[in-house]
């Protein structure tokens, strides 16, 4: 599991996403992924491609991307 923000941090994102969370068995495929999907993430608007760009990538397991006030979530998770 690995998650990028473009808010939060030090590190340099391309995106405005909050959080972006991938869940992959690889860690350097999450980290990968989650950069990828934190960048395409500038507004709200950018949800639903950022996930279903994150799902198509062979080995990720469930992606969450949240900026704002909104959540996109798909794929193996639980929420508790």
């Amino acid at each position: 599991m690995c998650t990028s923000s473009g808010t939060l941090g030090h590190s340099f994102s391309y995106g405005k996403a909050d959080a972006a969370t991938i869940i992959a068995h690889d860690p350097v495929l999450a980290d990968c992924v989650a950069t990828a999907a934190c960048n395409m993430v500038k507004r709200e608007e950018n949800i639903h491609r950022a996930i279903e760009f994150s799902m198509s990538i062979e080995g990720v397991e469930g992606v969450v991307i949240i900026i704002g006030g909104k959540i996109g979530i798909k794929g193996k998770i639980k929420l508790v």
